[in-house]
């Protein structure tokens, strides 16, 4: 989402629309992208972990190249956006059951720390890619993501096997597999079911009884109201930043690197301080 910021004030202008209208299509983007990765987690232990990605990553690749390619409109807009926050949202699911697949517990922390690099890093240095872009062709943002995501998607078709235990076990069949490996866009079983069962499929049911237990309550509606107050402001940034101060696209996305430096701070003060 991050890469979208600073050209808030230029695709209002394009699409003819306001300040607030271009600002809805983040709002069903984040929206999509909270919802969705229970759609795409409760068949990712079931069909395979790249299965999914070689179904999801294309979407995405594919709602980037129309939002570059079709004139500008709203409402296509709109709905492009809510199609790419689909196809995005599987990676949130699916990145967390492969790490779970391929590590041992006791490492399992530092290995997700590598994978939120990205959500974490994204609204920080997305906006000053974005705003580099947009300073040549808004359509550039979109295009930029779709060639990247078409990349990512050549990366795991050819070099990342599949992962979920219950077709593959503990990997062992792929101990003497290259790097490169077979496309293949469904793993049949190949292990003992009985050694390596299918988890229970995850349900909103499922969901909403873990906020029953009180820490994981909190933790959620503390964790919901940091992000909601920081997108908030990140989405009114830009466009305050263009329209009072006269801040180019490129300089407002620059200005995102302020927010994102209290954020790395935060986690040394968080350890010199006092239990």
């Amino acid at each position: 989402m991050g890469i979208y910021l600073p050209a808030i004030p230029i695709l209002a202008r394009v699409f003819n629309a306001s300040i607030t209208e271009i600002n809805a299509t983040i709002s069903v983007f984040m929206v999509v992208l909270a919802v969705a990765p229970l759609f795409w987690a409760s068949y990712a232990d079931y069909g395979g972990r790249k299965t999914l990605y070689m179904i999801s990553i294309p979407i995405y690749t594919i709602s980037n190249i129309l939002m570059a390619a079709l004139p500008a409109n709203i409402a296509a807009l709109f709905i492009l956006r809510i199609v790419q926050a689909f196809g995005a949202a599987s990676v949130i699911s699916l990145a967390a059951g492969t790490v779970a697949d391929i590590t041992e517990p006791k490492r399992r922390a530092s290995a997700m720390s590598i994978v939120l690099l990205g959500p974490q890093g994204g609204p920080v240095l997305g906006p000053i890619l974005g705003g580099a872009l947009v300073s040549a062709n808004w359509r550039w943002i979109f295009g930029f993501l779709a060639i990247a995501s078409f990349v990512i998607f050549l990366l795991l078709v050819f070099c990342l096997p599949e992962t979920l235990r219950s077709l593959v076990g503990n990997g062992s069949v792929y101990a003497e597999s290259s790097w490169v490996t077979r496309p293949q866009f469904r793993q049949p079983c190949v292990v003992d079911s009985s050694k390596f069962p299918k988890p229970p499929r995850p349900t909103l049911i499922g969901l909403f009884k873990l906020l029953r237990e009180p820490p994981l309550l909190f933790l959620s509606l503390n964790s919901a109201l940091l992000f909601a107050a920081y997108y908030a402001m990140n989405v009114t940034l830009s466009p305050f930043l263009q329209t009072e101060y006269g801040f180019s696209a490129a300089e407002a996305g620059v200005a995102y690197l302020a927010p994102g430096e209290s954020f790395r701070m935060l986690p040394s003060l968080e350890d010199q301080a006092p239990d």
